[in-house]
């Protein structure tokens, strides 16, 4: 019988002493661990728009790629139905627009992000880029 009184209390003691550490301790680590998931939460939102925001861009230059490709294309169909001198004349200008776009679609494909610093400064060069090949397209008449 004194047996089953001290382990039923003893058992008592272990319970009431794990719940009342838990109740005290409770408020600062949910207070942390609600921070730290916040703060994730955040990264995480941060991160999904980040890479929305990329694939967004990239269908879009990629868009203006293959229409600056129909371009080309269409100014090398114009070209065949000129004289001699106005194809020696812009065959190497259209060659080196297609050339440009080529490696332009090259470098969408093959660029890897690695922070956003990097990104932000690959989309400004390539935003250059485009708009001078847009540029050098629009100049040539035929």
């Amino acid at each position: 019988m004194k047996t089953k009184i001290t382990k039923t209390i003893l058992l008592g003691s272990i319970i009431i002493g794990i719940v009342s550490c838990n109740s005290n301790g409770n408020t600062k680590s949910d207070a942390v661990l609600v921070s730290d998931s916040t703060a994730t939460r955040q990264d995480v939102t941060t991160v999904s728009q980040d890479t929305t925001d990329e694939w967004k861009y990239r269908q879009d230059e990629e868009a203006a790629i293959k229409e600056n490709n129909q371009k080309i294309a269409e100014m090398k169909t114009r070209m065949q139905q000129e004289k001699t001198e106005v194809r020696e004349k812009y065959t190497t200008q259209i060659d080196t627009l297609e050339y440009e776009n080529t490696r332009m679609e090259t470098r969408l494909h093959t660029y890897k992000r690695t922070d956003r610093n990097a990104w932000q400064d690959f989309k400004f060069h390539f935003n250059k880029d485009m708009d001078s090949i847009g540029a050098h397209i629009s100049r040539i008449k035929l």
